[in-house]
């Protein structure tokens, strides 16, 4: 199973993840995000979602989500695919 992790700014994350446990009737299992702020350090939230992709990855890979705002703060010009 595909893994899901999402990086977006506040709250939004947990909220599609609540959003869609919802209508799932659960949370879906290989599912996981990362919060972030503008107050966040890039160099710290990296370690954090390359963590949070190796527990999501079972062997069939991981959908890596951003909300434009988290993508530019956690993730400019890094090799790793945030």
């Amino acid at each position: 199973m595909v893994g899901v992790l999402i990086v977006a700014h506040g709250a939004l994350g947990e909220a599609l993840i609540h959003g869609t446990s919802h209508v799932l009737g659960k949370r879906p299992l290989q599912v996981q995000q990362l919060g972030v702020t503008v107050h966040d350090d890039p160099d710290a939230i990296l370690p954090q979602a390359q963590e949070l992709v190796r527990q999501l990855d079972s062997g069939d890979g991981v959908l890596v989500l951003t909300s434009s705002r988290a993508r530019s703060k956690a993730c400019r010009g890094r090799a790793f695919p945030c």
